[in-house]
């Protein structure tokens, strides 16, 4: 691989000497970067941070790399896109299943991907395989060269001379780009050349990473321990031993870590069992261990003429959450599709086309920065009382399957922006975060204020429609004065509730009195008739009118008269579409219309295509989820436009998770339900309202 200024082979088209785009970093954000955008068909100098940055990894452990990524859906989307995914050591990748959480008194949290009804909660990652596979997808890229320079003019079009501190070399090949983007992580010198302020809070905390070896299965099974003040997950992973291996992330005081680190063996591993109790087993310590500082951070600005951050280049969040480089990845995300949309007359670095992209993305980034931030100070603070909160708050959101939906959702990236602040306020809600602030403890001012690094974004949300009432005004301008993180709300409308308004953020819905003083999130419930009104509305925003549904491109099954009618998007590759499928099998008196949605990666795509296309479609499905035969390939003759006709279905009625139920009523609902839940949605809709 050339670098150094000089072409690299990578790929059969390269870069022209003058990229329209230059990328600053070659980590897994720039890398992504660069890849996003070359497959727009714009030339890409992709710039290493040091010279032989750019050249790929050896094997993870080798060099000591233990680090391991925890990515949603939305991030393993866009490198499957990246045709990056796929390409992936097969012992690199461990989907989590369950994640147990534990609070510092017993208090227990407990999330299902089953329950869900969803394929996985997470992906577990190793880091450096992934790092590696991305540099190799670089060595078939077109349209991207490698450099190790750094660039004199960090402002398109030479317009402004600023050399970023510790270079003095020019690149010949970037003063003529269009735009720069910035992804050289938290400690970026040219971030500081273009004038931009990196605001930061350290925790006073370290993380310790390293690998772990247990004598029993992880089975898939993510696990996490808030203690005070130590937060600890083991997440499953198979590397050095299938099956049997985590990824330790510890974040602990500063000197507990600079101990850990100087100890023996035996002496880790007694510390390890203390902090886990032995519920994963015995542990034992196969792989170096590593520690860095963490630290809250946000740079005041992201975007510039010409000139944009990505990923820890524009914020950091405490690792405890594990998503910071799927904040990274979805700031990549977001750019591209804004990209993709550019009008052809608009310039690459456009302000107002960057300033898109960096709307999409203050909210959730925002959100994150906030929950992470609260949940470290609300599992740190010494108050007993403070504690029993906390305990019993994580207790009682383990019984709400309605919010754990959502936090999952949220939390796969499977959600509009605006959900971010929602799941930050309703988990930290849940957990005691009230008591906290009002129990003679005290949050960050940040927290407090609403500014600093959690305070106002740069880039305004979008306008909601005029108030229709002076009532609504007040509690906008309240909202909007006091909580300036909190997007706008789409709608302010009187709850059935007196005096209690509602605020609908797309289909999210909050709670607050009529003068803006209070915000409340959770069910509200009747207790005369039992019903979750705000799971009713929520039920009416996400309906799908059930006679506009195309049936003609749906499987058809009739069972028994077929009286009643029951949609399903459904995934052939979904291993909770096949279980839902055993339970359909058995229902009476059903007409089931399963719409092919192959959400999971081109293998998912080529069996519906050979499903749709079999003799007897219905018979071939039937065979496929239930008893795993899979019908001949198509021919190249066949119609299956269809498919294509219901990805769009689904995407227009963001359809995020296989499987997904529409009733005759229009109410949608995801996941695999046993056979007797079933039953009970069926009845429920004996007089359909579409």
């Amino acid at each position: 691989m050339a670098i150094n200024g000089t072409d690299s082979a990578l790929g059969a088209t390269h870069a022209s000497a003058t990229a329209q785009v230059v990328v600053r970093g070659d980590g897994i954000v720039g890398c992504a970067a660069a890849l996003s955008l070359a497959r727009l068909g714009l030339s890409v100098e992709l710039q290493a941070a040091a010279p032989g940055a750019a050249s790929p990894s050896p094997s993870p452990l080798h060099q000591g790399d233990v680090r391991t990524y925890a990515l949603n859906a939305a991030s393993r989307a866009l490198l499957q896109q990246l045709k990056v995914w796929d390409a992936l050591p097969h012992n690199a990748v461990c989907p989590v299943l369950d994640m147990h959480i534990q609070g510092d008194e017993g208090a227990q949290l407990e999330f299902s991907a089953w329950q869900q009804g969803v394929e996985a909660l997470a992906w577990i990652v190793d880091a450096a395989a992934l790092e590696a596979t991305m540099r190799q997808a670089l060595r078939y890229a077109p349209h991207i060269r490698l450099t190790a320079d750094a660039p004199a003019s960090l402002t398109p079009n030479g317009a402004q001379s600023a050399r970023a501190a510790g270079h003095g070399t020019a690149s010949h090949s970037t003063a003529s780009h269009s735009l720069l983007l910035l992804c050289e992580g938290k400690d970026s010198q040219a971030r500081a050349a273009l004038g931009v302020h990196f605001e930061q809070l350290p925790y006073g905390h370290h993380a310790l990473a390293t690998r772990i070896e247990s004598d029993q299965p992880h089975a898939g099974v993510a696990s996490q321990w808030f203690g005070h003040p130590d937060v600890l997950a083991l997440l499953p992973i198979d590397q050095p031993t299938p099956g049997q291996c985590y990824g330790l992330v510890w974040s602990m005081p500063a000197e507990k870590a600079q101990a850990l680190l100087a100890a023996d063996e035996a002496e880790f591993e007694r510390a390890l069992h203390d902090a886990t109790g032995g519920q994963c087993g015995p542990l034992r310590l196969v792989g170096p261990r590593r520690s860095w500082p963490l630290m809250l951070g946000r740079a005041d600005r992201v975007y510039g003429p010409g000139w944009m951050l990505l990923g820890d280049c524009a914020h950091v969040v405490h690792p405890l959450a594990g998503q910071g480089l799927n904040l990274g990845l979805a700031d990549v995300a977001a750019l591209a599709r804004v990209m993709a949309e550019r009008e052809p007359w608009r310039g690459l670095g456009d302000e107002k086309l960057l300033a898109r992209a960096a709307r999409e993305r203050v909210a959730p980034t925002l959100a994150m920065a906030g929950l992470t931030d609260s949940l470290w100070h609300l599992f740190a603070h010494p108050n007993p009382l403070v504690r029993t909160l906390r305990n019993r708050g994580m207790n009682l959101l383990n019984q709400l399957p309605l919010f754990k939906r959502g936090l999952t959702r949220r939390a796969m990236g499977l959600c509009l922006a605006v959900c971010g602040p929602l799941s930050a306020a309703a988990l930290a809600s849940a957990m005691g975060l009230v008591g906290l602030l009002g129990l003679g403890g005290h949050a960050p001012a940040h927290a407090q204020t609403g500014s600093g690094l959690l305070g106002a974004p740069s880039a305004p949300a979008n306008p909601s429609a005029p108030p229709s009432s002076p009532a609504e005004a007040a509690i906008r301008k309240a909202l909007s004065e006091r909580m300036p993180s909190l997007p706008k709300p789409d709608e302010v409308q009187r709850s059935p509730v007196p005096g209690l308004w509602e605020l609908r953020f797309g289909s999210e819905i909050l709670y607050t009195d009529d003068k803006g003083d209070f915000l409340i999130s959770g069910p509200v419930i009747e207790t005369r008739s039992r019903k979750d009104l705000t799971a009713e509305r929520i039920d009416k925003l996400t309906a799908i009118p059930f006679a506009s549904l195309p049936l003609k491109d749906a499987i058809v099954i009739k069972q028994g008269t077929g009286a009643r009618k029951l949609v399903v998007f459904s995934d052939p590759n979904c291993g909770f579409c096949k279980r839902y499928e055993r339970e359909l099998l058995n229902l009476k008196d059903v007409t089931l219309y399963t719409f092919l949605y192959p959400i999971l990666g081109k293998d998912s795509q080529e069996k519906s295509r050979n499903i749709w296309c079999a003799a007897d479609p219905a018979k071939a499905w039937r065979d496929w989820m239930v008893d795993g035969r899979m019908p001949p390939s198509a021919t190249p003759k066949c119609d299956a436009s269809a498919l294509e006709r219901n990805t769009a279905l689904g995407q227009k009625h963001r359809v995020e998770s296989t499987p997904t139920s529409v009733l005759e009523d229009g109410a949608r609902r995801s996941g695999a339900f046993p056979l007797n839940e079933i039953e009970r949605l069926l009845s429920a809709n004996k007089n359909p309202k579409s």
